[in-house]
């Protein structure tokens, strides 16, 4: 990461925050029921008997359901996952054996699971995972939700093997989900190579927000941070109040020595999101590690 010399910037909780934004408002959806174990019972209608149990009622089709939630995840704002969660649920639970809704489904639960993913939901997403894939091994999108479940829990053998399913899926013509997917996946080992497959993902769907913000992470990441800082605007430019690209930006800020447009980037946050902690955070990370300013960071 970029950083100035003889100071410790803010940097890394900046992205910290940014990246525990999508947890919000997925916690009803992601926690309903736990399915019975049966050996007659596949894991699609075991996940869709135990959400019906637990209240859900979906009406409509499962193809509506599918459209609606790729629709919320392409708006790339942490409510809009939980919506997209639901709405895959929704489709499982007319038809588990949709294999479309599964993967849509596991995408959602990456995209809401946060930094500290819940280990019983992401067992039964593992297991969800590989019962589909066992059905349809080269389906694109199944591997590119796969590579999404496998990176919402940190390990090498976790990120190489995501690795080579995103890779896979896009060999298999997956379109923009499956670039995005390989985007994520190469961050951290070639975010340069990150970046490029945002920017596919961007060309190949120019309606989705999501490869804006994950080209500029991956491009800030290659040491590129006016680039960076121009996809950060871009988002931005759409949704102002966007607490993920206002963490970035804040962050890009800051590593670049200009501590008063940081400053009142995190102003900006904390009018958007009154409610949320992460810019009050934040803002208190800079006051403490750029100026040494201990009592206006515990304020």
């Amino acid at each position: 990461m970029p950083t100035r010399a003889g100071r410790v910037l803010p940097v890394a909780g900046l992205a910290a925050a940014a990246a525990g934004l999508v947890a919000v408002g997925a916690v009803t959806w992601r926690g309903l029921g736990r399915p019975a174990a049966s050996a007659d019972v596949t894991p699609a209608e075991a996940r869709a008997a135990a959400w019906r149990a637990a209240g859900l009622t979906p009406q409509g089709t499962a193809e509506a359901h599918v459209a609606s939630g790729r629709e919320a995840l392409a708006a790339d704002l942490p409510e809009r996952d939980a919506e997209a969660l639901r709405h895959f649920m929704e489709a499982l639970a007319l038809e588990p054996s949709r294999l479309e809704a599964v993967a849509g489904w596991l995408t959602a639960f990456a995209a809401s699971a946060g930094e500290d993913p819940d280990g019983d939901e992401l067992r039964e997403a593992h297991r969800l995972a590989t019962w589909a894939l066992a059905r349809a091994p080269d389906r694109p999108d199944l591997l590119a939700g796969w590579a999404r479940i496998l990176l919402a829990a940190p390990g090498a053998r976790n990120a190489s093997e995501a690795l080579a399913a995103a890779a896979k899926a896009v060999e298999r013509g997956g379109g923009a989900d499956a670039l995005l997917a390989l985007a994520q996946a190469r961050l951290g080992s070639d975010p340069r190579g990150s970046a490029d497959a945002a920017e596919r993902a961007l060309a190949a769907a120019p309606e989705d927000r999501r490869p804006l913000l994950a080209g500029a992470r991956a491009l800030w990441r290659a040491g590129e941070a006016r680039a960076a800082l121009e996809r950060v605007e871009r988002r931005l430019a759409i949704d102002r109040g966007h607490g993920g690209a206002l963490a970035l930006e804040g962050a890009i800020l800051a590593a670049a020595g200009r501590v008063d447009a940081a400053r009142a980037v995190l102003r900006r946050w904390v009018a958007a999101a009154p409610r949320s902690a992460e810019p009050l955070l934040a803002a208190g990370m800079l006051a403490a590690q750029v100026d040494g300013d201990l009592p206006e960071a515990r304020r």
